[in-house]
């Protein structure tokens, strides 16, 4: 049964109920889309970061991995629940955004000193 459906047979009027679907549409949309692009960000941040890890430090990934799912993770929750609103969100921004920045200020740190020559 469609939720359209299922909202109407709850005597909710259709044109409510298809609202309302294509509201969560509208949110899984718009999430989906913050992810695939925070996920490229990541993603880059992680290969160039892992060229200056030795193997050691190399645990630090999966740890950044977790960070990111579990942070897309709260983003959604927030997102789909307006009591939340904006607040909801925000948790999960920094869970994602952080360590991102961490790795390509570090990658870009290791650059530059390796590059002047200074190692």
């Amino acid at each position: 049964m469609r939720l359209a459906d299922a909202l109407v047979s709850l005597n909710i009027p259709y044109s409510v109920s298809y609202r309302i679907v294509c509201r969560l549409r509208q949110v899984h949309v718009r999430v989906l889309q913050n992810t695939v692009e925070q996920f490229v960000v990541s993603f880059v941040a992680q290969v160039a970061t892992s060229t200056w890890l030795s193997a050691s430090q190399m645990m630090t990934i999966p740890i950044v991995v977790v960070l990111f799912v579990v942070g897309r993770l709260v983003y959604w929750r927030g997102y789909l629940n307006p009591a939340y609103n904006r607040t909801g969100r925000a948790a999960g921004l920094p869970l994602t955004m952080f360590p991102t920045m961490a790795m390509l200020v570090f990658t870009i740190y290791k650059l530059v000193i390796t590059t002047v020559g200074f190692v």
